[in-house]
Order: C-alpha cells, then structure tokens, then sequence
C-alpha cells in the first residue's frame, strides 16, 4: 500500500461530507507531509496548535516566507492520535471556516488549488503551482470523478471522451476535467450520437482535442470558443473522419441524427444539440 492508498478512503468521505475534492485533500497531505514520511504527531498538513484546539502540542522548526524571503523560526504543531484524525481535523477546518468557501464551491482542482493559496493557507507564492505538480504527477483528479472514465457509453466511445482539457502551470492536458453532473446526459446524449456516424462509415471517429465535447469556461476562452458555446454545456463535438469529408458527414447526420449545429471545417465538423438548425463554414 502507498501513502495515497492509506487516505483516499478518508479523502473521499471528506468529499461527501465537506465538498472538499479528494484530489486537494491527498495532493496537500501529500505536499506537506513529503508523501508521510515526514508529519510528526500524524500532523499531514502542518497544522499550528493554538489554545483550544483540543489536541497536544508540539514543538518544530519550519520556513516562513516573510517579508519576501524564508526564515527558519521554532513554532508549536499539533499532535494527533491518527493519520485519519489529522484529516478529520483538515476536513473541519477546510469544510467549516468562512475563509475557504470558495475552495469547497471549486468546481475542479484548477480553482481549487488557487482558492485554497489565495485564502491564506500557506504563505509560498509557488503553493498552488506545487500542488497541481502533485495532482497531475499522481493523476490524483480521477478520484474526483463522478463516473468511471473508462466506463462504456456506446461500443465506440468511453466516458472519459467527453472529458475537456486543461492548462495547468503552463502546459495542455487531455480530457482530464469531467463535465458537470447537471450536462452529463447533454455528454451522453452526444456520444449516442456520434455511434451512429460512427458505425455508418464504419471508421475511427476522433474528437479533437481543441474540440472537445466538453470545455470548461477557461479552457473555452483559451482555445478562442464563443461565449455561448455549446461545448460549455458538454452539448458539441469537433470531429474527424479520416478520408471522409466534413460536409458529407453533414449531409449523413441532418437527416439521421438529433445535431442541430453544424461547423463545417477543411478537415473537421462541429456538431452540436442545440434546439434549432444552424450550419456555417470555417
């Protein structure tokens, strides 16, 4: 077992009880506990002691970032009876104080990561950057999923192709933001779709990257999306049929699928389930 088997359990029960996503709780566990190796009295996440808390003390040196520079200085920690308790004590803190509300509202760990730097929790200016290296090296956004990725939608198509993508610290990863639970018929509802022109041209039907069936608001406005999307409602697609053309796709699908919205590319179609007919031309 690794550390991150040991509190996922834990981490998930703070998700039904809190809202706090799972892949936070287990990337600052495991940020600040250097993967457990290092939290002294079970203390994951470095908590300060304070008069009150309810939990024994102990003293330990650690860097503080002030006034633009770390310095080392001697401070009190609590000590916990348990790993499970330390994150039941995170749980409480995170989930109840008015300070972190906008972590819990966080949609995904993108906002979250940001929120939980931006409302006083740690005081280096890099938190948020290192806690996405975290999430992302241990693919830790899985556990935030509400259905199985790998689940089969249509014989062609899984779940986690109607995943959008996402810039964290810089860089582009695929299909890793699941849509909402209020759009996933919309998603589903489009991939039925796509298995009928699918098995029409008998041929791998790709959704682009740039394209993908679902975009959060940010990646939307970075790939240069329109404003009322429907990819924002995880209701479009960008497709690719190798050798086949964008407008013959079209002429098939108005006539045997419920698309609506169509974009008619060089080597792409856009279609979407908007309520009324559109096509137009890139």
């Amino acid at each position: 077992m690794t550390f991150i088997d040991d509190i996922k359990a834990k981490a998930l029960n703070l998700y039904y009880t809190y809202n706090i996503l799972p892949s936070l709780t287990i990337a600052q566990a495991c940020l600040e506990s250097g993967y457990g190796k290092h939290a002294p009295g079970n203390n994951l996440f470095g908590f300060k002691w304070t008069s009150g808390c309810g939990y024994d003390y102990q003293e330990l040196p650690t860097y503080e970032f002030i006034n633009g520079k770390y310095v080392k200085v001697l401070a009190k920690f609590r000590k916990y009876d348990s790993l499970n308790d330390s994150l039941d004590d995170y749980g409480k803190l995170i989930g109840t104080r008015p300070r972190y509300k906008a972590v819990i509202e966080s949609p995904t760990f993108i906002e979250a990561t940001t929120e939980i730097r931006n409302a006083g929790y740690a005081t280096s200016p890099k938190y948020t950057e290192n806690l996405n290296k975290v999430i992302l090296t241990n693919k830790l956004y899985r556990y935030d999923y509400h259905t199985n990725p790998d689940m089969q939608i249509t014989k062609n198509f899984k779940w986690i192709e109607s995943f959008s993508a996402a810039y964290v610290n810089g860089k582009r990863y695929y299909r890793i933001i699941e849509p909402p639970v209020a759009y996933k018929n919309n998603a589903i509802n489009v991939l039925k779709n796509l298995q009928i022109i699918r098995e029409h041209y008998n041929k791998p039907t790709t959704i682009s990257y740039t394209g993908c069936l679902y975009r959060t608001e940010a990646y939307n406005s970075i790939v240069g999306g329109a404003k009322l999307s429907q990819h924002k409602l995880a209701k479009a697609a960008d497709i690719i049929i190798s050798n086949i053309k964008p407008y013959n796709i079209y002429l098939y699908a108005k006539d045997n699928t419920d698309f609506k919205g169509y974009g008619i590319g060089k080597n792409y179609i856009h279609v979407d389930l908007r309520p009324m007919q559109a096509i137009w031309f890139y």
